[in-house]
């Protein structure tokens, strides 16, 4: 089947569809509201100095845990999410239902009884 060319008015110059203007403005804000508080902590930033303190020692070992937090995390994510994402990918049917289904039970189940919990140690306070 053929499909209809889009209106003249939404196509560019070089045949591609346009981005509509909603989603243009809201991509607009979003780049707006991650860029803006990142170039305000560029402007005062004190360059002259800035090599003084970035080579202190609590900064070096900040950044240094920084480092080994940021290398740990992606190590995990990609030791646990290669594999369940093969999983998820390659298996279909009761072999995925039953344990997502046993684990979203487990979970809601213990959510609820911390919620009961919680609920029993503020009732000697409150009451």
């Amino acid at each position: 089947m053929i499909e209809a060319a889009p209106p003249r008015h939404l196509r560019r110059r070089d045949g591609r569809e346009r981005l509509p203007l909603g989603a243009l403005l809201i991509a607009l804000v979003a780049i707006a509201f991650f860029a803006l508080p990142f170039i305000g902590l560029l402007w005062r930033v004190p360059w002259g100095e800035a090599w003084d303190v970035l080579t202190q020692k609590s900064v070096r070992t900040a950044l240094w845990l920084s480092i080994k937090c940021s290398l740990s995390a992606t190590a995990l994510a990609l030791f646990f999410g290669v594999p369940l994402a093969w999983l998820l990918a390659t298996a279909s049917g009761l072999f995925i239902a039953i344990p997502a289904f046993g684990s979203f039970y487990y979970l809601r189940n213990r959510a609820a009884k911390a919620l009961h919990d919680l609920q029993d140690m503020g009732k000697p306070v409150y009451w």
